[in-house]
């Protein structure tokens, strides 16, 4: 698991997610998501991956914002490692509550069942690199890794996270 940012309240680091998530910073997403990208190419545990997952938001709250924040990230991963996206593996099904100022064991209520998995022969045998914007309690990314780790041979999974809160 690895994060480019550590996130602390009033921080530029929550200045940015907040500019990506809730004022269409599209490009910034994407930019950051390169930046993920040159970091792990220069860190002494690089490894290569056979693709990409980002975490996938739910239709109604994605046709609100607009874009998809870990997409975005992805795809800024992708243009730098040169590997492909795998967007359509990964769903998210049902719309659950803001997880925002929920604790770690309501986070892990709130995301249980909520994915489910299409198109997954397309990573089987593939080392998989699972993104997202944030990782707070790590509910979401721990869910969404189950399901992948228990449906799908043979995949290994790594995560990388723009910011890191704790």
């Amino acid at each position: 698991m690895l994060s480019l940012l550590y996130f602390k309240s009033h921080s530029s680091t929550q200045s940015i997610l907040h500019q990506i998530k809730y004022n269409h910073g599209k490009s910034l997403a994407i930019y950051m998501g390169q930046l993920m990208a040159h970091k792990w190419k220069a860190s002494p545990h690089f490894e290569a991956f056979d693709g990409i997952i980002p975490v996938s938001l739910h239709n109604k709250k994605h046709f609100k914002r607009g874009y998809n924040q870990s997409l975005l990230l992805a795809q800024g991963l992708s243009e730098i490692l040169e590997i492909p996206i795998y967007e359509n593996v990964l769903i998210k099904r049902k719309h659950n509550s803001s997880q925002t100022k929920k604790s770690r064991a309501e986070r892990i209520d709130n995301v249980a069942k909520v994915f489910q998995l299409q198109n997954e022969e397309t990573i089987v045998h593939k080392h998989i690199l699972l993104v997202d914007d944030v990782l707070t309690t790590g509910a979401t990314l721990e869910a969404c890794a189950l399901l992948l780790k228990e449906n799908v041979p043979g995949i290994t999974l790594s995560i990388y996270t723009l910011a890191y809160a704790q």
